[in-house]
């Protein structure tokens, strides 16, 4: 009897795992939230002046969520000189395995001709440029003192001050909020560095480099930023990827982080394998006041901020696309991501021929986007052609994509996603693990005509469309958090592209998204700042697994945040006034103290995306330092078996509780 009893607590405990691992993208929040509250524990420990808050950090008073910021990493991620290649070319010719080798293969690293091992990727953070004064010219020890961004220092070069609008390089003035000291340095180190690795351990996997990984010394990373010494000897153990992180005021007050790849092996021509170092840096004005006025809703944002950047150094990058290889390790006839021109005709029935999209199409986007969308005619996911220089181009493109790690434009809602995770598998270089993806939300399901632009009947759905000069409220389409949604008038004609209305002048308010009209987000059901003011009566709960939804309440209409979960039969389950209940189907509606909660339409958390199998595989190239063992046929059983599993367990379980009642 009591192994029986003994089976059945196990057998319970794999089921309650297992429902909750289809429940709402709770690895990487609960990486990033540990990470956070080991930082508070830090922070009481060294007495530091902090304003008050609770240990249990839902429930603590948060400022409100930063403003979206440019990320810049296409004005960094440049071309390099002709020296530069030689010299990468000539790093990699020096660790060549001669036999066998072509003249055009020449670029292959020792150590990962040698591999025999696939394995999660080992990140090598070097933090040395983050104690005091190892980083003079360029970071800020005291207030007043001038460094030198984007360029080498050269004490007797003329630079302008560093302002938003000036040129670059500059010379900035060091502030109160620039300092680097050792709390600053312990945050970024222990807190959002040691959160991003963790996720990118967990994510990505490579052909392990055996033995020490040997870089050149004293190869120029960035401005100011050399490789030191030992990464030549005796080289970097247990790396397969080294970084070099620092502090340094940025000359844009919009940019919070900045991130590249600086070292690769090519043929002196082209890329030839994956990078296998680079440089990420954090600028203090951003993370001064947090370390006084710790928050949980900004720590995640500025943890994947930094996991933002430093997947454009993994190779999400417009400078690598022509790089990338197939299956059979060779580059794709067609280059990911190449403009292509189409034409059409605007709603004031004016004909065009100029519009402009850069499709990236390699095999497992497409099938990803395919099964996402619902649209056997797609043609691939959208590069964003919008933003200028840093972010046109090496960012998915906002209109298509809305919500996800990789736009160009950061905001708090940053899921991590199949999208972006089949790029970098698409890649050649790397191996990744679908099945602990966050959930793209934006768009899903809703079909070819939804995907192809916006216009009031392709658009029709919640959250997605308003014509109104006047300001509507919703929620937004992703149910992320409170909405509002209005159409401007510029003045003159925007592009024909970009026209959505009879009126060529009028636009959604977001030029980034194409001037297509939405619901964006004003207040966030993740902000749990805004708990204090929440609609109690209807259970109104702000936390990481909240989402907005609209009610009726006495003949008036609302919305309110509210606690949604998935059931073990994935059945969307929505917590209102205290009690859960479930949403079947888009036609039933919940009614609780005196509420009416509609189930919503066009909404499906609780629907994996599956990927359908492909003719490619992640299979290392030769030239490629490497690899993966996960397929997308594969990643496909393990999500698409997780419900019957649930359900085989569920009833095996009641099996065995019928067999000890008889």
């Amino acid at each position: 009897m009591k192994s029986y009893l003994f089976i059945v607590i196990i057998l319970l405990s794999v089921i309650s795992n297992n429902v909750n691992a289809n429940n709402f993208d709770n690895r990487i929040n609960n990486i990033i939230d540990r990470h956070y509250s080991k930082l508070i524990k830090s922070l009481k420990t060294q007495n530091l002046e902090l304003r008050d808050f609770q240990e249990d950090i839902s429930k603590q008073e948060i400022p409100t969520p930063m403003k979206g910021y440019e990320c810049d990493h296409d004005k960094i991620q440049t071309q390099p000189t002709a020296a530069q290649m030689q010299a990468y070319k000539k790093l990699h010719d020096d660790l060549m395995i001669s036999q066998g080798a072509s003249a055009h293969d020449n670029s292959r690293l020792r150590q990962v001709s040698e591999a025999d091992e696939v394995g999660n990727i080992r990140i090598n953070f070097d933090t040395t440029k983050f104690s005091s004064n190892n980083d003079a010219n360029y970071a800020c020890y005291s207030v007043g003192q001038v460094v030198t961004v984007n360029t080498d220092y050269d004490p007797s070069a003329t630079l302008p001050a560093c302002s938003d609008t000036s040129a670059s390089p500059c010379r900035y003035t060091c502030t109160v909020n620039d300092i680097l000291d050792s709390s600053l340095a312990n945050l970024i180190t222990q807190s959002i560095i040691g959160a991003i690795d963790e996720i990118l351990t967990e994510f990505i996997t490579v052909d392990r480099i055996q033995g020490n990984l040997i870089l050149q010394a004293d190869l120029q990373c960035h401005y100011g930023l050399y490789t030191p010494a030992t990464v030549q000897s005796p080289g970097l153990a247990n790396t397969d990827y080294y970084v070099m992180a620092t502090l340094r005021p940025s000359k844009s007050s919009g940019t919070i982080a900045s991130a590249k790849a600086c070292i690769f092996p090519n043929n002196g021509v082209y890329v030839t394998g994956r990078p296998v170092a680079g440089m990420i840096n954090f600028s203090p004005r951003y993370f001064r006041n947090f370390i006084s006025n710790p928050a949980g809703l900004t720590f995640r944002e500025f943890t994947r901020v930094g996991l933002h950047e430093f997947v454009h150094a993994l190779g999400f990058s417009s400078f690598f696309y022509p790089s990338y290889t197939n299956s059979a390790g060779q580059r794709y006839s067609t280059v990911p991501g190449q403009a292509v021109t189409y034409s059409g005709t605007t709603p004031a029935g004016v004909p065009f021929n100029n519009g402009v999209r850069n499709y990236f199409n390699t095999p497992t986007v497409m099938a990803f986007g395919k099964a996402h969308y619902n649209c056997q005619s797609y043609k691939g996911q959208e590069l964003e052609n919008a933003g200028g220089g840093g972010t046109a181009g090496s960012h998915w493109e906002k209109r298509q994509t809305g919500e996800e790690l990789m736009l160009g434009f950061i905001q708090p809602s940053m899921p991590l996603t199949r999208l972006t995770l089949s790029l970098l598998q698409d890649s050649g270089w790397y191996g990744v693990e679908f099945d602990m993806a966050e959930q793209l939300l934006w768009g899903k399901k809703l079909g070819c005509a939804w995907n192809s632009g916006c216009t009031a009947t392709s658009w029709n759905f919640p959250g997605m469309w308003c014509s109104s000069q006047n300001v509507v409220t919703g929620c937004s389409p992703t149910r992320a958090g409170k909405g509002a949604c209005k159409v401007v008038s510029y003045g003159q004609s925007l592009a024909p592209a970009n026209q959505h209305f009879v009126d060529p002048t009028l636009g959604g308010v977001d030029d980034i998204a194409d001037y297509c009209p939405f619901y964006s987000e004003t207040e966030y059901c993740q902000d749990e700042s805004k708990q204090s003011s929440a609609n109690t009566q209807i259970g109104e709960t702000y936390s990481l697994t909240s989402k907005c939804f609209e009610f009726t309440f006495s003949n008036d209409d609302g919305m309110a945040c509210l606690s949604q979960r998935c059931s073990a039969t994935n059945v969307l389950e929505i917590q209102v006034a205290g009690t859960w209940y479930q949403c079947p189907n888009s036609t039933s509606s919940i009614v609780a103290n005196g509420y009416t909660v509609p189930c919503p339409s066009y909404f499906y958390p609780c629907e994996d995306t599956i990927i359908p199998n492909t003719t490619t595989t992640t299979t290392p190239t030769s030239s490629s330092p490497s690899s993966s063992t996960t397929s997308p046929s594969s990643s496909d059983v393990s999500i698409s078996t997780s419900i019957y599993s649930n359900l085989s367990l569920l009833s095996l379980l009641i099996i065995l509780i019928l067999t000890l009642l008889v």
